[in-house]
């Protein structure tokens, strides 16, 4: 027969225990201030994302004004970012200047089959209708800019002949017609 002995060993794990758990709570503290900081990164990194997201909303809408506005009048990019330039540097609505361009045409139309008001607009700054014939748009719109900057008119003579070409904005453009080379030539830059 075997002898045994049994031995009881009594540990005291306190000190382990308070040990353990002021780790427990420096590392719970630790990732409290991590949260904090987390959250207020999320915060900043989704305020920047939606910043961008706005910005590149407006810069597609941009882009589709300005491509819109070549094809409804036949314009080049570089001709519809000038013109919408310079209708600023005037303060009038850069945004109308498709629907401007377009009235334009509309009536130079319209004069090309003996009808409208463009007949008269075009008779008082002296510009004949034939001479705009075979022009592009731009180049009509400039050939009719440079002739009430050139003529004697009057203001009001000026201000009819602009309605009659260019309907409502027709008031707002005497004002890029008056120093139109100017003008173009600073938005152009």
């Amino acid at each position: 027969m075997a002898l045994g002995a049994t031995l009881k060993v009594k540990m005291d794990t306190t000190a382990v225990s308070r040990g353990l758990s002021g780790m427990k709570s420096k590392i719970s503290r630790a990732f409290g201030a991590i949260k904090k900081v987390g959250m207020a990164a999320f915060g900043a990194i989704a305020a920047a994302a939606a910043g961008l997201l706005a910005a590149s909303v407006n810069a597609t809408k941009f882009v589709r004004s300005v491509e819109l506005m070549g094809i409804q009048t036949g314009m080049s990019v570089k001709e519809v970012l000038d013109l919408q330039h310079a209708f600023k540097l005037v303060m009038v609505d850069a945004d109308s200047a498709a629907d401007t361009m377009s009235e334009f045409q509309k009536r130079l139309a319209e004069a090309r089959k003996g009808q409208g008001e463009a007949l008269m607009g075009l008779e008082e700054l002296g510009v004949s209708l034939d001479s705009l014939t075979d022009l592009t748009t731009m180049e009509a719109f400039e050939k009719v800019m440079r002739a009430v900057g050139e003529n004697t008119l009057g203001t009001s003579e000026a201000l009819l002949a602009m309605e009659k070409l260019f309907g409502s904005r027709g008031f707002e453009l005497t004002r890029l017609a008056a120093n139109y080379d100017k003008i173009m030539a600073k938005a152009r830059k």
